[in-house]
């Protein structure tokens, strides 16, 4: 799993950076931790069984 920049509490940047990384986010927003819960959920559900050594990006499209 490789999540982007995620809104939590322990996020210590100035919100110059904040939204410069926004502005470059396709989905115009930050993470937040459901978000990454989200995909980690479904990773557990037997229909992902096979999926095997990926790293699963959870970061609203941001290249």
């Amino acid at each position: 799993m490789s999540p982007g920049v995620t809104q939590t509490g322990s996020l210590v940047a100035p919100q110059q950076m904040i939204d410069a990384l926004v502005a470059q986010t396709p989905l115009g927003r930050l993470g937040l931790p459901d978000d990454v819960a989200a995909a980690v959920a479904q990773l557990c559900l037997p229909e992902l069984s096979w999926v095997n050594g990926q790293i699963i990006q959870v970061n609203g499209g941001i290249l």
